[in-house]
């Protein structure tokens, strides 16, 4: 039998982030945020922690954000 390694191909790989856009729904503090995936999910998005931000995000604004495979409840917001 042959096994597929998944590491090698670069199409697909169980740690790449999934990237996606989420509407901004509440700031709570200190860079974290409740967003809303386009399906309806809300969950919690932070900003990275090397980034300075003068004002945060407000509600309704539109970011693109990573989500983990192994965990869609929480994810980082991109900056460009």
């Amino acid at each position: 039998m042959h096994r597929l390694n998944m590491s090698r191909t670069k199409e697909f790989s169980p740690q790449s982030p999934i990237e996606t856009k989420a509407e901004i729904n509440e700031h709570i503090g200190r860079g974290i945020y409740k967003a809303t995936l386009p399906n309806g999910k809300l969950i919690h998005v932070h900003t990275p922690a090397n980034t300075v931000q003068d004002q945060p995000y407000r509600k309704g604004e539109l970011v693109l954000i990573e989500l983990k495979p192994y965990d869609f409840s929480r994810g980082r917001i991109k900056i460009l």
